[in-house]
């Protein structure tokens, strides 16, 4: 079972790795260190969690995408994931938070790393 750290299973997308935790033993999860046959581009992971989950949800009418009309869910990252190396991004920290158009955690007040 993946742990709900946004950014670190967006980095295991990318990478097709991740760190030994208690749940699931590295070599069990990913042979031989991990499955780099099943690794995406920073454009593709980026999709999969705006456009693809908004569908999954059956809610890809109301958010998903940046655009009039749709619900304003999104964060503000430290760092320009299209533009840092792929081992940086798990640096980039949150500088704001909005959902529903709300800024929910703004960036002086933003709760842990994810």
């Amino acid at each position: 079972m993946a742990a709900l750290a946004p950014r670190q299973r967006f980095f295991s997308s990318l990478t097709r790795t991740r760190r030994r935790h208690a749940a699931c033993r590295a070599t069990r999860c990913f042979p031989k260190g991990g499955l780099p046959e099943q690794k995406i581009s920073v454009a593709e992971a980026v999709r999969s969690y705006t456009v693809g989950s908004a569908y999954a949800e059956c809610a890809d009418q109301a958010k998903g995408a940046l655009a009039v009309g749709k619900l304003a869910d999104l964060v503000i990252l430290s760092k320009d994931i299209f533009e840092i190396s792929q081992t940086e991004i798990e640096t980039a920290r949150v500088q704001l938070t909005i959902v529903d158009g709300r800024v929910v955690h703004p960036a002086d007040r933003q709760p842990g790393h994810d």
